[in-house]
């Protein structure tokens, strides 16, 4: 027989266990959370046209998702580390890339 102080050992350690949590299955993740794997976005591409008219995204292959915001345009504010956003300065041209 397992003595009292062994046998609380014992549970507590099963307890714990049964508590681990485990990563979904790929089929059951959201996808607007972004994986390990997909947590940079396309700011190497879009940050040397900064200066150039936005005419110039539609001639690349940007990796979704993708967020071109225009001055006043209203935004969420949700993060979301594989997003490439680009900004639009007052004078129509693209001004600042980040992800997020």
């Amino acid at each position: 027989m397992i003595k009292t102080p062994a046998r609380l050992l014992v549970l507590s350690f099963c307890a714990l266990m049964a508590c681990k949590d485990e990563a979904p299955a790929s089929e059951d993740r959201d996808p607007a959370i972004p994986s390990p794997d997909d947590l940079s976005c396309a700011t190497d591409l879009i940050t040397p046209l900064i200066g150039e008219l936005p005419a110039v995204l539609d001639t690349l292959d940007i990796p979704e998702p993708v967020r071109v915001i225009r001055p006043g345009m209203a935004m969420t504010e949700d993060y979301r580390p594989n997003r490439t956003n680009i900004d639009i300065g007052r004078d129509g041209r693209i001004a600042r890339v980040w992800c997020g």
